[in-house]
């Protein structure tokens, strides 16, 4: 089954404090879909609920999480660690890991996982990647990425690939600064852009990609996030799959022209804006949306959004029996 982004939402990701939302605001505001967060989680019945409760007010948003592995576990204060892509590949099982996480999430009602992490890895340790990918090697990039979102698929839940263009050539990290991209087009265009052009050719062009916030400097330094360059050169690769911004409440981003930063993103060809955590800035954003035009969705899809019928026992213990023997090895 589609998903299919109508008129109704308008084209934000939204975050919020505490334990739910003010269900008044969501209403309100009409979001695409709700990304969640562990300071939204207090135990997995509570989360269910939230979920349940999110689809009262909306029957079909995106509801997302970033759910990784390694260090980036939404979970881990409930369920523990979960092996990062990185290991999972070496022991020949991302397929398996995929489907295990896609099955804890489609227990809980999430239908959008915020992974994998597609940049390649040249050695940076202060971009915010460390731990989080692959390695520098992009047929091992391509191979393992889209086995881990082909384990996600078998239980309807949606992957996300992300950085696009990528982030592993830049410094510093974009949840402190706007970074810059270290390679020349050339370089890009065999390597961290041939990526996704394999992944297109792997019949992964309709999975949804996430946009770094980082300045292209063969791209008329412009912002990827923000930028016509990011969404064309997708679109030429037959990229079909909808396009995000990452987190606007980064700093990468100027924190006085969010509002503006997010229409630009959206004259640029972006389907959706994403921002994270402050209802103020929710607002903010919401506001210029709507004064510059970009207040309904223009019908994209996301595949996969179907998602399965899985218990949460039983969910539990596939993660627990996956996860073991590579507590073992710690």
């Amino acid at each position: 089954m589609t998903f299919v982004l109508t008129q109704k939402h308008r084209p934000i990701m939204v975050g919020f404090e505490g334990l739910e939302p003010d269900w008044d605001w969501i209403r309100q505001i009409r979001p695409a879909g709700v990304i969640l967060f562990t300071r939204n989680i207090e135990s997995l019945d509570q989360l269910q609920m939230l979920v349940k409760r999110l689809r009262t007010v909306d029957p079909e948003p995106f509801i997302a999480m970033d759910m990784e592995g390694g260090r980036v576990n939404r979970l881990q204060h409930l369920l523990g660690d979960f092996p990062s892509l990185a290991r999972v590949a070496d022991a020949g099982v991302t397929q398996e890991a995929g489907r295990v996480m896609g099955t804890m999430l489609a227990s809980l009602g999430i239908n959008v996982d915020f992974a994998p992490v597609a940049d390649l890895d040249y050695g940076h340790v202060n971009n915010g990647l460390h731990g989080r990918t692959l390695g520098a090697d992009p047929i091992k990039v391509i191979r393992e990425t889209a086995a881990f979102v082909t384990g996600l698929n078998e239980l309807g839940v949606s992957g996300c690939f992300k950085h696009f263009p990528g982030l592993g050539t830049t410094v510093p990290d974009s949840h402190f600064s706007l970074p810059v991209y270290g390679a020349d087009e050339e370089s890009w265009q065999n390597e961290e852009g041939a990526v996704y052009r394999n992944l297109v050719e792997l019949g992964m062009g309709d999975v949804p990609v996430m946009l770094a916030h980082c300045r292209i400097p063969f791209w008329e330094d412009e912002v990827a996030s923000l930028s016509h360059w990011a969404t064309s050169s997708l679109r030429f690769m037959n990229w079909t799959g909808i396009t995000m911004t990452d987190d606007l409440e980064m700093k990468a981003i100027d924190p006085s022209t969010v509002g503006e930063s997010a229409v630009q993103a959206l004259r640029s060809g972006v389907d959706l804006v994403m921002v994270c955590r402050r209802r103020a800035v929710v607002d903010d954003v919401v506001s210029s949306m709507i004064e510059s035009g970009f207040d309904a969705c223009r019908g994209q899809s996301l595949p996969y959004a179907q998602i399965g019928q899985v218990s949460l026992r039983q969910a539990k213990k596939e993660w627990a029996n996956f996860c073991r023997p590579f507590r073992a090895l710690v």
